[in-house]
């Protein structure tokens, strides 16, 4: 059963669906469950003042110690959140550099994909939740980097999940990390268009898989499985 909660009301272990009201610009990546008070916490920072909540999928917190004891996380879990961020960052500059490439009409250099991507798989198959933790929440003027970002991240969380072998996951997160390098090729005024596109901008919009393969077959190196993602 989908619910509204006002922060004020959410709890770990809720799942949350999506932001409902705020007063910010802030959209999560993907939807879960609440597995701290500090993503409650990072929510209420953003200003978010309300959410929808589906209950069915709402889990039992364990017998966690309320805020008041100032529960310190272990050097360990913060050692891990620390690399997943710096991942998460330097995965970010290296499409900045892709786009920048690609609007200049160069090669792509695949050399810097497979090194974070690695990195990227390394650090899910280590501790998924760390890296997956840093993709709650984006800043809504990053949304084309973060978004080919999140998507290798979860196409890698689902390779895990079903027992792929490691090399498969990486070339599939490649590709995923690549999918939408054609957008650079669609205007700015459509590709940034805060409102709804019409027919004939979503025709054009429409065109960056198109441009996106062109580009990908084009870059020394890549895979068959990852041209295919």
């Amino acid at each position: 059963m989908l619910i509204e909660k006002k922060i004020s009301e959410l709890t770990v272990g809720h799942y949350v669906v999506k932001i409902i009201n705020q007063a910010d610009n802030f959209s999560l990546t993907a939807a879960g469950h609440i597995k701290s008070q500090a993503v409650i916490k990072h929510l209420k920072s953003k200003n978010v003042h309300c959410v929808l909540i589906d209950d069915s999928k709402t889990i039992a917190a364990s017998n966690e110690k309320t805020e008041s004891t100032h529960i310190k996380p272990s050097p360990l879990n913060r050692e891990q959140l620390e690399q997943a961020k710096e991942i998460f960052n330097q995965s970010k500059s290296i499409q900045k550099k892709l786009f920048s490439d690609a609007l200049s009409g160069s090669s792509l250099n695949l050399s810097p994909v497979i090194e974070v991507t690695n990195k990227s798989i390394d650090a899910i198959f280590n501790c998924p939740d760390a890296l997956a933790c840093m993709l709650n929440i984006r800043e809504k003027d990053e949304y084309l980097l973060e978004h080919s970002v999140a998507v290798s991240v979860y196409i890698t969380l689902f390779g895990r999940y079903l027992g792929l072998e490691r090399d498969i996951i990486e070339q599939l997160s490649i590709g995923a990390f690549l999918h939408d390098i054609g957008k650079i090729k669609i205007p700015d005024e459509i590709l940034n268009k805060p409102g709804k596109l019409t027919d004939d901008e979503f025709t054009i919009m429409k065109t960056h898989a198109n441009h996106s393969i062109d580009i990908i077959k084009a870059t020394p190196g890549i895979s068959a499985p990852s041209l295919e993602v």
